[in-house]
């Protein structure tokens, strides 16, 4: 998240351990919650790296949920194999 805000490590390690530093800082690590926020903050971020890397996280998130989907789908006798 810190690459993505601009943030440095230890302001980010500090909200998440609940301490807020400012108002700005926390609307903005709040709007990352939202799905057209966070997207809109990632267009901004203009770090072609950071895209590639979340798009690839996201890829292999997909795929992991496709094939936890099929697991579920197999009968339980195949399972315990």
């Amino acid at each position: 998240m810190s690459q993505l805000l601009g943030f440095g490590e230890k302001t980010v390690t500090r909200y998440e351990n609940g301490y807020i530093q400012d108002k700005s800082n926390d609307i903005l690590m709040r709007l990352v919650d939202d799905k057209e926020s966070f997207e809109q903050i990632l267009k901004l971020s203009n770090n072609g790296k950071l895209v590639a890397k979340i798009k690839n996280l996201y890829f292999k998130i997909k795929m992991l949920y496709l094939h936890i989907v099929q697991l579920i789908k197999l009968p339980s006798r195949l399972l315990s194999r």
